[in-house]
């Protein structure tokens, strides 16, 4: 999953990433040592806008 935003919420996003890190949340939620409920497989990439609009323009180039 890709997040486009627009770079006034870099502070948030920073937030963000390190809240929702798997590790971070399995601490947090006092999970640390045991199996998690529901395995964590999503692939989250932030990408601050580029252009006029957030949206797949802001991608990078393949």
């Amino acid at each position: 999953m890709v997040v486009v935003y627009h770079p006034y919420y870099a502070p948030f996003v920073n937030w963000a990433r390190h809240a929702l890190d798997p590790d971070m949340y399995e601490a947090i939620a006092g999970l640390v040592d045991t199996e998690p409920i529901v395995p964590i497989t999503l692939d989250l990439t932030w990408q601050p806008q580029h252009g006029r609009y957030a949206d797949i323009t802001s991608l990078p180039t393949m």
